[in-house]
């Protein structure tokens, strides 16, 4: 059979807005049935995706720090940086729209690709700080994280003030990452377990990619 494959992207632009919401492990990206579990890389423990630093100018974050944060968490996805990899890290011009994006590729409900994009048109507006906290939530997305209120953690999509992941990220990676992906239709996609349940969600990423659309998941004016 062949399984079509979609890019989705995570435009994460954030606002500078104030916002102290509560927080929880309740931001996994894709998640449709409100279980906890989106999408996610498949594979058994440990899964540790390696990440490409494709970046080549100065003045940009530590790639591999940014790295070293989602990799010193308790959880059982692992990232680490290497020569080579399924996710990759630039920077490129892009519109004035967003400072960041995050784009994955889906198969049967399960991530098979990563890249992360910093945008070079705000490189100079930005204090090193705050880039270290888009990138650390580009970071997430692709590991299967949606944004959260927490102005504590990186994955705030409200205030660049957290560049880094925290307890809260680490649950719902716990939560994503704890279930097996078995064989056979688990997911309700037809893709071996894993991904949203097409029959309560059509519009979810791996149900929409059987008609090969581009969705666009999180878009925030700069």
């Amino acid at each position: 059979m062949n399984r079509r494959i979609t890019t989705i992207m995570a435009v994460a632009a954030a606002l500078v807005v104030a916002a102290a919401l509560p927080a929880g492990a309740d931001h996994a990206w894709g998640d449709s049935d409100g279980d906890g579990i989106g999408y996610h890389w498949p594979g058994t423990d440990p899964r540790t995706p390696g990440v490409v630093n494709a970046i080549t100018a100065t003045g940009w974050p530590s790639v591999e720090d940014a790295v070293n944060e989602w990799e010193g968490l308790s959880a059982p996805i692992d990232p680490f940086v290497a020569p080579s990899g399924p996710i990759e890290v630039r920077a490129k011009n892009g519109s004035a729209q967003w400072l960041g994006i995050a784009e994955i590729r889906i198969s049967g409900g399960h991530i098979t690709a990563g890249r992360v994009t910093l945008n070079n048109l705000y490189k100079n507006s930005l204090t090193l700080n705050e880039w270290d906290h888009v990138l650390c939530q580009e970071i997430g997305h692709v590991l299967g994280l949606d944004h959260s209120h927490d102005t504590n953690s990186c994955m705030n999509d409200q205030i660049l003030s957290a560049p880094q992941p925290n307890t809260h990220d680490n649950q719902q990676l716990n939560i994503i990452y704890a279930h097996g992906d078995g064989g056979g239709g688990g997911g309700g996609d037809g893709g071996g377990g894993g991904g949203p349940d097409c029959n309560k969600n059509p519009q979810a990423g791996p149900c929409r990619n059987q008609q090969g659309q581009w969705i666009v998941v999180h878009t925030f004016a700069r």
